[in-house]
């Protein structure tokens, strides 16, 4: 139940449906310029250019309900862009940072495709209810005609696909990361959403390396549409269009922590893991990791969810136990 205490008003906003719906609008606080994109640079997507493809009248200087100033495309994907934008209403002469968000909108070609639009309702109204320093808030869902959009907290800093290929992180900074994906997810299911959708560039990190999960309520943890997910990092359940559960984000937690602890590498190459388990393929090998620790990746990339661990805690409990075993041997091979 959403407190009405919490918010700074209520506005009345109309649905294709003609459905009324009270969506709450949060006070957005100052941006410190050094901390905080939801949306990174290619927030949406791990690779590619996001300049590529821009719809015309999303281009930067767009204005859109009169109040948002769309700036600069830090994120893109199949679905939607995502651009640093400023909210007139919170601008301030003395604090130029106040009023700058990210503004994450549906592409011109998806703004009549009711899937779209309810994958990103469905978006706002989960990350509405998540409330943890490691999850990207969400201001507000509105629409400028037929142009649906999200307003969010904008986060400065890197996906962690883009870290992974700059960074060669340390043992213990790889851990430090992992740790702290562990919390925001567990603080997620902990509250009964599941991600569904778990992947690098879905996951910000700020200089100081604090994590923002972002894009959360994909439409395969509910209905089993997989026509927008990655499929490098999706379990084979959710991959053969079942409803994603708890545990298929833990394959996919399995899955970047691999990637982190191997310098990006995937654990089935450039497989799925539909594609590797029919073809009975097992993770490779991640040379120079101890096998006790290679093990509890192991087993949290097995076919069957029962295999897996219940929970983010308890698998990162079981990696940082087995690591803190063979803290020289990982080390080393760092």
């Amino acid at each position: 139940m959403l407190d009405p205490t919490a918010f700074d008003s209520w506005r009345l906003h109309q649905t294709d449906g003609l459905t009324l719906e009270l969506l709450p609008t949060l006070q957005l606080p100052a941006e410190d310029p050094d901390i905080s994109p939801a949306g990174g640079r290619a927030a949406n997507q791990d690779d590619g250019n996001p300049m590529s493809g821009i719809d015309a009248d999303l281009e930067p200087g767009a204005v859109l309900r009169s109040r948002y100033v769309l700036e600069e495309v830090i994120g893109c994907g199949g679905h939607c862009l995502v651009f640093r934008a400023k909210d007139l209403h919170r601008v301030s002469a003395e604090d130029p940072s106040a009023g700058c968000i990210a503004l994450k909108v549906l592409r011109s070609v998806h703004r009549r495709d009711d899937r779209a639009i309810k994958r990103l309702t469905r978006e706002f109204r989960q990350m509405q209810r998540l409330g943890h320093a490691g999850i990207a808030r969400v201001f507000d869902l509105d629409r400028d005609g037929d142009i649906w959009f999200i307003t969010m907290e904008l986060i400065r800093g890197q996906t962690l696909a883009q870290w992974m290929k700059q960074a060669s992180p340390d043992v213990n900074t790889a851990m430090q990361v992992i740790g702290a994906c562990s919390e925001a997810l567990e603080y997620a299911h902990s509250t009964g959403i599941v991600h569904g959708d778990l992947k690098p560039s879905n996951i910000l990190l700020t200089r100081d390396l604090e994590i923002k999960l972002i894009d959360f309520g994909s439409v395969a943890s509910a209905s089993g549409d997989v026509s927008a997910l990655t499929p490098f990092y999706a379990s084979p359940q959710v991959l053969a269009g079942m409803p994603a559960e708890i545990r298929d984000d833990i394959f996919s937690f399995a899955c970047m922590s691999y990637a982190i602890l191997s310098e990006g590498e995937r654990p089935f190459g450039d497989l799925s893991s539909l594609e590797a388990h029919r073809s009975r393929l097992c993770p490779a090998a991640i040379a120079g990791m101890p096998v006790e620790v290679f093990g509890v990746l192991a087993r949290n990339l097995a076919r069957d969810r029962e295999q897996r661990c219940a929970s983010a805690a308890q698998f990162h409990r079981e990696l940082l136990a087995r690591s803190e075993e063979h803290t020289s041997e990982l080390q080393s091979h760092h």
